[in-house]
């Protein structure tokens, strides 16, 4: 694993964080703002971790390799993550 992998597990937070501040700066005064882009960054967070974490490992499995871990690597990497 990488450092740019490790950091840019807190992209979701950043960006949503700076859509925050438009929206606070821009004068909502909605309570829901924060709390529903937070609910937002949650899934997102979790699901870019996967996806990094899944390129990650398959940096480490021999290329051409077959077999239980190439085929669980591609399916967190491009099914599940992707998804959530």
């Amino acid at each position: 694993m990488r450092w740019g992998d490790a950091i840019d597990v807190a992209t979701p937070f950043v960006i949503l964080g700076g859509l925050w501040l438009l929206a606070r700066e821009s004068g909502t005064r909605e309570r829901w703002v924060f709390p529903a882009l937070l609910l937002l960054a949650i899934p997102w967070a979790q699901g870019q971790g996967m996806h990094l974490s899944a390129i990650s490992i398959n940096e480490t499995v021999a290329a051409g390799e077959s077999g239980t871990l190439p085929d669980l690597v591609e399916f967190y990497d491009e099914a599940l993550s992707h998804y959530i």
